[in-house]
């Protein structure tokens, strides 16, 4: 492990992140990405079995 196993998970397993400033978002765009982080928050536990089917390991 590193210095700091518990920012080191997050940001390798757990953090979802998106660089506001990196892209020219207008509404529309806003809009659609929510409704993306919502669908793939609604099917969490389906893509993590799926995980565990693809790695091998349990979800």
């Amino acid at each position: 492990a590193g210095m700091c196993p518990v920012t080191e998970r997050m940001h390798h397993h757990e953090l979802l992140c998106y660089e506001t400033c990196a892209h020219d978002v207008d509404a529309d765009g806003a809009r659609v990405l929510g409704e993306a982080i919502r669908k793939v928050h609604a099917g969490r536990a389906e893509l993590a079995a799926r995980a565990g089917e693809i790695t091998g390991k349990g979800a």
